[in-house]
């Protein structure tokens, strides 16, 4: 199960709460699930936010990583 750390936010919270830091957290050590809520909130993201976010995001992930090669697939929608 995700749990973030200085985040003040929680997995089960929107996307859009989770900021830069629960977003990487996510990439970083989460399921399926959690790649899937971020998906989710790219999709119906009407204020750019999150996309704005996962971008940020995939900038600090380090690239031989699990979670930089599925982050990729979220910048097919950017």
């Amino acid at each position: 199960m995700l749990k973030f750390r200085n985040v003040n936010a929680s997995p089960s919270d929107p996307v859009e709460q989770w900021g830069v830091e629960g977003i990487l957290c996510a990439f970083e050590r989460g399921s399926v699930d959690d790649w899937r809520k971020i998906w989710k909130g790219v999709y119906v993201d009407k204020s750019k936010i999150v996309i704005d976010n996962v971008k940020e995001a995939i900038q600090m992930l380090n690239k031989g990583d699990l979670g930089y090669a599925i982050s990729r697939i979220f910048t097919v929608n950017f």
